[in-house]
């Protein structure tokens, strides 16, 4: 499944999904390819739902922000 271009991690989850995909491209119109091109086409795959990350933080990053003002 890693072979889809794009696509840097699968996770397998708990709760109303099997997996998590995380996809990390630079043009957001990719998604509508590799999501009903190649990701939905993969056999065992009943469906898909997309969500955009705008932004993320690493532990590193919470970790300074929660500790701002205790130093």
């Amino acid at each position: 499944m890693l072979e889809v271009k794009g696509m840097t991690e699968v996770y397998s989850v708990t709760g109303p999904y099997d997996l998590v995909v995380m996809v990390r491209i630079a043009e957001f119109e990719r998604l509508a390819q590799i999501v009903p091109e190649r990701l939905a086409q993969i056999p065992g795959v009943a469906r898909t739902e997309t969500m955009v990350a705008f932004g993320y933080y690493s532990n590193y990053d919470l970790d300074r922000i929660w500790l701002q003002g205790f130093e």
